[in-house]
């Protein structure tokens, strides 16, 4: 079973032997690349020299674009509270406008959308020409109980963008994979018929069962639920949490064994997240 561990400065901050004992014992079989340089950034306003602060400490960190980010707390990256798109046409942005600009769909609108996906497209190609085995990319697109937009909406305006990521990946020979927060099962379906090869989704939030009809069409890669069982449950209750996975979604293969160490989770139940996926395997898993 393929194994990786997602860790948040938090974990090694609040519980590094537990952290250290991990990843002694569960080695990860996927490891993600560095990345220090980028891509052509011609279009867009860089600050001359490194990012100002630290991400993942109390206070302002100031990232290499510009943005501004507001934290409140240790060992996890904060907020971003000041935007970056200004001027006379758009006033200051902010989440909340921006779901409202989605549907108005304002003059400058798409040309931004249009600005941001070239960049991103660059990023990934240039990756894609690297020796490394597969590419993935990040986006929350999901609420707790729904989509943050309507399907109908994320349909028309941002498959066609997943759809150049996946095809730049598979062009050159490359796995690709995608994580997204929050309750995304609408979307699931557009993404495996665009090709997508591993989903990251909060797989507890949308239901496990739910999920059952996309076995063997997607990679699901990870995870065990991190808003309550990771840091409320108990050491049986991860290993049932594993073996709901494994009945649901495994079929010949289509489960990476993966969880994050991230604010609030107990260390024994991150240890107990591989161990169940180890044991799941034996001759007396029935």
């Amino acid at each position: 079973m393929p194994r990786q561990l997602w860790e948040l400065p938090w974990a090694s901050l609040n519980h590094p032997e537990e952290l250290k004992r991990i990843k002694q014992d569960f080695s990860d079989d996927i490891v993600v690349a560095p990345c220090d340089d980028f891509p052509s950034t011609e279009g867009f306003q860089i600050r001359e020299g490194d990012p100002e602060g630290n991400p993942y400490v109390r206070g302002i960190y100031i990232d290499r674009w510009n943005c501004r980010f507001t934290n409140f707390q240790q060992g996890i990256i904060g907020e971003v509270k000041k935007p970056l798109v200004t001027g006379d046409n758009w006033g200051e942005r902010g989440t909340e406008q921006l779901y409202i600009d989605l549907i108005l769909q304002p003059e400058g609108l798409f040309e931004v959308l249009e600005m941001v996906h070239d960049y991103y497209c660059r990023l990934l190609t240039a990756w894609a020409e690297t020796d490394v085995d597969g590419l993935w990319h990040m986006d929350d697109w999901g609420a707790q109980q729904s989509l943050l937009i309507s399907p109908e909406l994320w349909v028309k305006l941002f498959r066609p963008l997943y759809r150049d990521y996946i095809d730049i990946a598979h062009d050159h020979g490359k796995k690709v994979f995608m994580h997204s927060d929050g309750y995304i099962i609408e979307i699931i379906s557009h993404l495996i018929d665009l090709g997508l090869d591993a989903l990251n989704s909060q797989i507890f939030c949308m239901g496990v069962e739910n999920l059952k009809q996309f076995r063997g069409k997607l990679i699901f890669w990870g995870e065990i639920d991190r808003q309550h069982l990771l840091p409320e449950g108990t050491t049986r209750d991860i290993e049932a949490a594993v073996r709901r996975v494994r009945e649901n979604l495994w079929q010949n293969g289509g489960c990476i064994a993966q969880c994050e160490f991230g604010p609030g989770a107990r260390p024994e139940n991150v240890y107990a997240v591989f161990k169940a996926w180890e044991s799941t395997f034996s001759p007396q898993f029935s």
